[in-house]
């Protein structure tokens, strides 16, 4: 296996530097190696240094359940993008790229059971079957879940060749559902970066102070923001860059959504007011001769019923001997 090496005589792993590995679970970067033993970084917005001796990962390697993986030359042949964002954590994400990622998981952990069970072919007809498949899934589990009516549930349309390209991502990622982040943020235009660890300290400020019931303007919450990160720079070796209150409101504006923003701050009911018409699925132009024939009933039913109510009035009228309002046919006296 490129990458690393195995010396069975001495019990040693030789493992290039910048390798990727898993120990324990845990994704690792290889920062270099010595007759000691093998110093590694693990991944995320808080990597911690660990050397491990050589015997050390032997045991992790040879023992049962083996406990060290080698990764990287699968990781090797992802975009550069899935590879950066293999070093953070799911949670720096946006709320809909998370959300995008588990949609996605749905589908590439069906492909994982249909190939171990051989239903379905590694063909781009057998990826194609298998998100239809999950999609008919996904949207009864969402009228059943949500209590939607069925036409207000849309069908998720995903190709063949888009599942089999999310496929190899995520298993070329090791089967971490951050190999599945949509990577639209890195189209069009070059975007604004910010450090993994100051998107976390945006993300709670906003979310816990400004995405409430009666929450401050989002101008109160940037100086919270740029107050906390001040107050983790007195504590840093290497500071963050704090920054202004435009980039902020950028990655608000790209992070949280309208809907969002009205359901924590307004509540349920002015969200679903103010997005009634939001994600109704498509209906065909014109009515059905089923659906013509059915309001036609309606309709001579709603005329007989209103023709009975005005004979039964008609009739206690004369029962009570003509009090209250005079027939229309009725002659009026000389």
């Amino acid at each position: 296996m490129r990458g690393a090496a195995l010396t069975m005589g001495a019990c040693q792993i030789r493992l290039q530097a910048d390798a990727l590995v898993i120990a324990e679970g845990v994704y690792h970067k290889v920062l270099s190696r010595d007759e000691a033993g093998v110093t590694l970084r693990t991944l995320g917005a808080r990597p911690v240094t660990v050397t491990k001796t050589h015997a050390e990962l032997a045991d992790l390697y040879f023992g049962e359940p083996r406990r060290l993986q080698l990764v990287e030359d699968t990781a090797a042949g992802l975009p550069q993008g899935v590879r950066d964002n293999l070093l953070r954590n799911i949670d720096t994400f946006d709320v809909r790229q998370q959300d995008a990622a588990l949609m996605r998981l749905d589908y590439v952990q069906a492909c994982d059971r249909c190939f171990a069970e051989r239903t379905h072919r590694k063909v781009p007809k057998g990826y194609a079957d298998i998100a239809r498949l999950v999609a008919a899934e996904r949207r009864q589990r969402a009228i059943e879940n949500e209590g939607s009516h069925p036409d207000d549930v849309p069908l998720e349309r995903v190709s063949g060749s888009s599942l089999k390209g999310w496929y190899g991502r995520w298993r070329k990622g090791g089967k971490s559902i951050v190999a599945l982040i949509p990577l639209d943020d890195l189209k069009g235009r070059a975007g604004f970066r910010l450090d993994p660890e100051v998107e976390m300290i945006i993300a709670e400020r906003v979310r816990e102070d400004w995405l409430t019931r009666n929450g401050p303007p989002l101008s109160h919450v940037i100086v919270f923001i740029q107050g906390r990160i001040e107050r983790e720079n007195k504590t840093r070796t290497v500071p963050f860059d704090v920054p202004d209150g435009m980039t902020i409101r950028r990655w608000v504006k790209a992070n949280v959504s309208q809907f969002d923003v009205i359901y924590h701050r307004e509540g349920p009911a002015a969200a679903e007011q103010a997005f009634r018409h939001v994600k109704k699925a498509p209906r065909r132009r014109g009515r059905s001769k089923s659906s013509r024939s059915t309001t036609r009933r309606s309709t001579c039913w709603s005329w007989r019923a209103t023709a009975r109510r005005r004979g039964t009035g008609a009739a206690r009228t004369s029962a009570r001997g003509g009090s209250g309002s005079r027939s229309r046919s009725a002659p009026r006296p000389a």
